[in-house]
């Protein structure tokens, strides 16, 4: 490894990880050339070799020295990489599944304005999703550079790249002109083009983006239900819990779509994790979808967790689960449903118990 040159070595890494051939031994090697020539690559050879090396799995373990000198690396190197080149920079380290350095994390914020006018809509749209996953504090501003960026490209952007920019902007929790001014276009695109063409997770993602912004394009939603309606199988238990909690939360809710999570949600409650089992039954109370069969099984599922783990969902989550129930359990006979009653006073003493700080744990989010 030591003798070829840092675009060959770059290219060489990305093509052993991008074929799935990551053995340790390898990308140590190639790790320990790239180390030697850092200094003499440029910032296509830099952003390469950290996709390489995420890709492969190994970077945060063995290559971790590699990354921290990578960014170090990029930093002096920034204002040479193009908006493709930072939105891969962007996502390798995003995927990391660590925080991005802070000079790197800087370097980049302030490198994207200068850059974005030439970013092609998949462009804007890797970048929306690698700041949405690394920015350690609300940029306002680079996030209204962003969406004036996506206003300009969104009728280059695929239903997947929508999806990310949705998704992005919502998990900012940015509310602006700017934003809304893009998210209004993207739902006149969707209209134009479609909503046919989106992956099942990009329905869920697409609802659960407008519904937490508080924006309600009624003819999305109605598209969405439509189009989701016959396609409950293409839907993980994360999907389907955001896509119900969506139109709860929106108020957009119809029967035909309550009716179809629920004969997709029920035969796999077991896959469902704790904060999803617990967005699923409040969205489903808060819609006054709340008939004793439903909740019954919902019942049956929240107590066996608890039989085996006590602490298996959080204050937050028992809080929910408690309200959800309680809703419930007025809408009929408690005795009709004993053990519909009995989550209400269980959940509820969790949710004291946690809300004390007693090794709480928060594990709500939506990543995509």
């Amino acid at each position: 490894a030591d003798k070829f040159m840092p675009s060959e070595l770059s290219a060489l890494a990305w093509g052993f990880a991008h074929a799935g051939h990551t053995p340790a031994d390898l990308f140590q090697a190639l790790g320990g050339a790239a180390d030697a020539c850092i200094s003499r690559m440029s910032a296509a050879d830099l952003a390469a070799t950290a996709r390489a090396h995420v890709a492969s799995g190994l970077a945060a373990s063995s290559s971790a020295g590699l990354m921290g000198r990578l960014a170090a690396a990029a930093v002096v190197r920034i204002d040479q990489f193009g908006p493709k080149l930072l939105a891969d920079l962007l996502t390798s380290y995003a995927r990391l599944g660590q925080p991005m350095p802070p000079a790197l994390l800087d370097a980049a914020a302030a490198a994207t304005p200068g850059c974005v006018g030439a970013a092609t809509g998949a462009d804007v749209a890797n970048l929306f999703w690698g700041f949405a996953r690394v920015l350690d504090r609300p940029r306002p501003q680079l996030v209204d550079t962003l969406c004036r960026a996506g206003v300009r490209r969104s009728q280059s952007l695929d239903a997947r790249q929508m999806s990310m920019v949705c998704w992005a902007v919502a998990t900012l929790r940015h509310r602006s002109p700017d934003a809304d001014a893009l998210l209004r276009a993207l739902a006149t695109q969707w209209a134009g083009k479609g909503v046919d063409r989106m992956a099942a997770q990009g329905l869920a993602n697409v609802a659960w983006a407008y519904a937490r912004l508080d924006l309600r394009e009624e003819h999305l939603f109605a598209a969405i239900a439509a189009e989701a309606v016959g396609r409950m199988s293409e839907f993980g238990a994360q999907g389907l819990a955001n896509l119900c909690w969506a139109f709860a939360t929106a108020g957009a809710h119809t029967e035909p779509l309550l009716h179809a999570i629920e004969a997709s949600a029920v035969p796999r409650l077991a896959a469902f994790r704790p904060e999803e089992l617990a967005s699923l039954a409040w969205s489903f109370a808060h819609t006054g979808h709340t008939h004793p069969h439903l909740f019954g099984l919902l019942a049956d599922e929240v107590h066996a967790r608890l039989d085996a783990s006590p602490r298996v969902f959080d204050s937050r989550e028992a809080s929910s689960l408690a309200r959800a129930f309680g809703i419930a359990a007025g809408e009929y006979s408690a005795s009709a449903v004993p053990a519909v009653a009995a989550v209400v006073a269980r959940c509820g003493a969790v949710a004291r118990w946690g809300s004390a700080g007693v090794d709480e744990r928060r594990t709500h989010g939506h990543d995509g």
